[in-house]
């Protein structure tokens, strides 16, 4: 049995007023006890003599937990509201705080604020590349997507009655062709572009004005997405 006064991670003496470390699940967080006595579970575990087999190899109290879970714990031990993480849900982190009996009053007032109804967050990834496919039908004076999505800047390109510039415009629109099917009464032409799109948070009253090669941009309540063309 070791008394934690007697461990630290340098293999010496952890003063009890001092910063304390905890080894859990491999990875080492460091603390005051006062931060690590906000827990029910760990006040009680701190005050008692532990066996070998509750220690590491440098004298740290082992506890086999999800480390990545503890790290969202520890910053309400010391605090912080949780934050959107992103892979870890606040029901997931919320239990995990129950395992370690934080106060049920204490921690619901570091919970997320509620998401407003229908907002939709953005991804973790605040721009992306996408390479978008269409195939376009032409023949008997008609130009119609038949596959794929039609892009907002296709309209212009919809109304032009010169099949010739037809697709002279889908060059300049960032589309190259990539296939060509002729038959009796129409052709079948496939293009290709590449789009990237990204994601801003806006702020009360700010805007984004419009951006060089910008497609289209949707709206939500605190985000706004836009696609562009990869120059």
């Amino acid at each position: 049995r070791f008394p934690l006064a007697v461990m630290n991670s340098a293999g010496g003496s952890n003063s009890a007023c001092g910063p304390l470390s905890l080894n859990v699940g491999g990875t080492v967080f460091v603390a005051t006890k006062q931060t690590w006595t906000k827990s029910g579970f760990l006040a009680t575990l701190l005050g008692e003599d532990l066996d070998n087999d509750m220690t590491d190899s440098a004298g740290l109290v082992f506890i086999d937990r999800d480390p990545d879970l503890f790290a969202e714990v520890l910053r309400l031990l010391r605090g912080y509201q949780f934050v959107r993480h992103p892979r870890l849900t606040w029901q997931e982190v919320h239990a995990e705080a129950d395992f370690f009996q934080l106060d049920v009053q204490y921690l619901d007032g570091l919970a997320p604020p509620p998401l407003v109804p229908g907002l939709v967050l953005p991804p973790p990834d605040m721009v992306t590349h996408h390479t978008v496919q269409m195939s376009v039908s032409t023949g008997l004076g008609q130009f119609e997507v038949c596959r794929g999505e039609m892009f907002p800047d296709l309209v212009e390109v919809m109304r032009n009655a010169d099949p010739a510039l037809r697709n002279v415009m889908m060059l300049e629109l960032g589309f190259k062709q990539v296939d060509n099917l002729v038959s009796r009464h129409s052709c079948l032409t496939t293009f290709r572009r590449r789009i990237r799109v990204f994601y801003i948070e806006l702020t009360a009253g700010q805007s984004l004005p419009r951006l060089p090669h910008e497609i289209d941009r949707v709206a939500h309540a605190q985000w706004l997405q836009v696609r562009y063309r990869h120059a």
